[in-house]
Parts: structure tokens; sequence; C-alpha cells
């Protein structure tokens, strides 16, 4: 990742980067009306309406010339929309401060989402700390809008108790262009004291959804006896991953998940089943279908994994299936930007018993985004007659999966996983164990089975060792910004 250039003059720090973000102006606020006001509750952020779900609500303009609604083209519903009656700057700014006094504690963070509705728009994301009718520190951030959502991510640590304001700016807009759209635009701070929480560490900005080395996004399917909404209040956060199945035509459905999914900061991983044989679908009889599925999902509003036909071992001629991979991946790839393309292989039939077949199977370096496995932890499980008597050590597979992405310029993740309560009885770290070995090894995505549904064992977190060995590393994962 290239490490962003600063720029500094007298009162101001602009950090030039490539996504934009939000800022409040707030009318007639000094460091006098700060004077004495340092509490944690005058310090905490307060940023109104940072979804435009209440149309234009807290947020303003500076000039005439500018032109701002909100429309329903946001990330996940409206969003603020900025056009120019004639040529020039554009602002968007908070009617209040988005703090009234700030802490110098702490370190304030302010994320954006945006993007242009034709042509780039340049601009930034800024916040100023208010003085005296003006102000005394400026902090900035650059961007670059373009047709897609991007996020911008702002860190500030005041050098006063001023109140502080944000806004957007959009630079050399001209009448009847292109118009800048903003969302979610939010605020929050490090200072545990200020009851806020931190943006995480691991926040992933690609377009697809794939996290630098070293970062690995958490999550699980959640279905069978087990909630997804249930299932994370018991765990106090969102799930940063979220793994759904679907036929071959629920296209809507498909996105009004993934919608769902990113509206919670959750990356959506979705499956699809061909809906026709792999030899058809091989020879183009399926370019209708994969091409309709990849514009209902061109039009999910950040980043989707899709997976067609998981875990293929046993379900028919594996070189057909290749080929089918190798017909419609290069159609997703040149109808969207924003899914990422994985294949997803059953672990045992891939590396287990010392195994290492996947370059039998693979179709193509430019045709997968993410490699992925699903492997489940047997032990005390019976299946074909046998009771499983050893734990899985899904180490010994990550090792070959990371050699493989490095030398093949992919990502590798984990589908399915699960681990069985006898596993669990003599293994309760094995969760834990196996997520820090990803992490260390360079996995992107670590996704467990929470789910009664089509399952030899009892794979659900309702364990509760599983549960706390699940839970204890949820902090730690990467997460959308």
């Amino acid at each position: 990742m290239t490490t962003p250039t600063i720029r500094t003059r007298v009162g101001l720090t602009v950090v030039t980067a490539v996504i934009v973000g939000g800022l409040l102006n707030p009318v007639g606020f000094t460091a006098a009306d700060a004077a004495g006001s340092t509490s944690s509750t005058s310090s905490k952020p307060t940023l109104v309406n940072g979804e435009f779900d209440n149309g234009t609500q807290g947020w303003q303009t500076n000039r005439k010339r500018q032109v701002f609604t909100t429309v329903r083209q946001g990330a996940d519903g409206h969003s603020g929309r900025l056009s120019m009656a004639k040529p020039g700057r554009m602002l968007l700014k908070t009617t209040t401060p988005a703090v009234a006094a700030a802490s110098t504690a702490a370190t304030y963070v302010v994320t954006a989402r945006v993007r242009a509705t034709s042509s780039p728009v340049s601009g930034h994301l800024r916040v100023r700390e208010l003085a005296d009718g003006s102000w005394s520190k400026q902090h900035a951030i650059a961007f670059r809008a373009t047709r897609r959502w991007k996020v911008v991510r702002l860190a500030v640590d005041p050098t006063s108790a001023a109140p502080l304001q944000v806004a957007v700016v959009g630079l050399d807009m001209r009448p009847g262009g292109t118009a800048l759209l903003i969302d979610r635009v939010r605020m929050t701070t490090t200072d545990a004291d200020l009851d806020t929480p931190p943006t995480p560490t691991g926040c992933v900005e690609s377009p697809m959804g794939i996290p630098p080395t070293g970062q690995t996004y958490l999550g699980g399917a959640v279905n069978g006896t087990s909630d997804l909404t249930t299932r994370e209040k018991q765990l106090g956060q969102r799930l940063a991953l979220h793994r759904t199945y679907f036929k071959n035509y629920a296209f809507d459905k498909a996105v009004k998940q993934a919608k769902a999914d990113l509206a919670a900061d959750r990356l959506p991983w979705i499956s699809f089943k061909a809906p026709l044989s792999w030899e058809q679908m091989a020879a183009g009889d399926g370019d209708a279908w994969i091409t309709q599925l990849s514009d209902a999902l061109a039009t999910v509003p950040g980043p989707v994994w899709l997976a067609v036909h998981h875990e293929p071992e046993g379900d028919g001629d594996m070189a057909e299936w290749t080929a089918m991979q190798r017909r419609i991946a290069p159609i997703v790839h040149a109808r969207t930007d924003n899914v990422a393309y994985s294949v997803i292989y059953s672990g045992w039939n891939t590396y287990g018993g010392g195994k290492d077949t996947v370059a039998s199977k693979w179709p193509g370096d430019a045709n997968v985004d993410i490699l992925a496995i699903d492997a489940y932890n047997d032990y005390g499980v019976k299946r074909g007659g046998h009771v499983g008597t050893t734990t899985l050590d899904l180490s010994t597979y990550f090792t070959k999966m990371s050699a493989w992405a490095k030398a093949h310029n992919t990502a590798w993740a984990l589908g399915e996983t699960g681990q069985s309560s006898a596993a669990s009885a003599v293994d309760p770290d094995w969760i834990a164990r196996s997520y820090q070995s990803m992490v260390e090894l360079g996995g992107a995505g670590f996704s467990y089975y929470d789910s009664s549904a089509n399952s030899a064992a009892d794979w659900t977190l309702d364990d509760s060792a599983k549960f706390a060995s699940f839970h204890s590393q949820l902090p730690a994962s990467a997460r959308l910004c």
C-alpha cells in the first residue's frame, strides 16, 4: 500500500489520497463557546443525519449557486447530492458542530462514502477546529470520486478544546455536469471514556473487499436453528463477513441480502448453483444466466464475493466444472467492478491426507480472485460408517493455500468450517487458534458454519466453548470501511 504524501502549511494539514469524506461547519461557534466544556458529554461526536435518510436535515451549503438535495442513490438508501448552478467549488457542511468541545486526549475519525454521477470529481474531506468566529486548525484528506462508491477516512488529533466542524468539498464543478453523491458520514473517537467505538484497525477500502495481507475477516453462515440477529446480539457486535446461499434464479433475494449486509457493515459472500449442467455452462448455454446475475450484483453499492457451485468434488466431472469456471468468470469480471470471483473446493479432497490437487482444477489466474475451501473438524463425527478420531489442523491446509495464492497472485479464504461439540470438548481454543493461523499466513476471510442445516453434526456456536473461542477473535477482525 502506498504511503500518503503529507503536505503542510501554517494551520493546515492535508493528506493526499484517492478517497473522500464529509465536513461540518457550525455557524457562530467560537473557542469561547467551548471554554469549560471539556466533559466527556460535550466531547462526544454527535454528527446528525450522516445517512441522509432524513432529507437535508442537519446539513447546508454556503452559496446559493450550490444545489443540495437527497436522492435514493445511497450506499444503503438515500444520499446527499451536490451539484452547481454556476462553475466553482461546492461545499456541504453540517449546521452544528460534530463535537461541541474536542478532547485533546482523543483521536476523532471521520469516514464518508462518495461517488460521482458521471465524470470524476476531486475534492477533500475536512475537519476544522473553530476559534473566535473563524478557525485555528484544519485537517483534510484529498479524494477523487468516480462512479463507484469509495470510502474516505480522516483521523484528527485536536490541538485544542475547540468545537469541530466537518465538511465535504468538491472542486472545479460545472453546471449540468457531474454531481457528487455523499453518504454514511460518520465520526467516532478512540477515547474509551467517550463511549463510541473506534474505526476498526483493519478498515478495508478495496472495491472488491479484498483486504491487504495481515487483515482477515471473521464471520460465518448463520441459519437453520441459528438466527443472525440473535447471534449478533449475543456477540455484542456484527459479523464482519456473512455467507449466504441462493437458488439459481434468486437474483433479487441475493441483491437484497447483499445490500442489507453492506448496510450493517458486513461483507456479503454468496453462493449460487448453475441452472444447467457444467458441460452446458462451459459451452456457453448459461451465458445469459451469468450475465443476468452479474448485472444484478453490479447494482449492489459495495463489494460482493461470489461463488458458483462450491464444493464440486463428487458432483460430476471436475474437468467440466473447471471449464465452466473459465467460461463464466470473465463475464462476471467484464460486467462488474465490485464482485470478487471465488472458487470454493472441498478442503479434504484438495489438501487432506497430504494431498495438494488444486493445480488440476484451477480455472486460471486471471479468472479467480479468491481461492477458498470448505473444511470441517470432524472429531467424534460419524461419516461413512467411521467416527473421526483426529482433530483437524487447518494450518496445514492454510500453508498450502498461502503458497499457491502468492505464486498465482490471488487472495485465499475459508468458505465454511465447523467444529463438532466433541472436538470442542477436547480442544476449546480450536476456532481462535485456526483464525489466528489464517491471519499469520495472510488469509482474507474465515467463515464459520454456525448452522444446523445440511449438517452431519452440531456445528453451531450454541456450544459455550465454541462461542467463547469465536467471540474472542471478532474484535480483531478486518472490516469494511
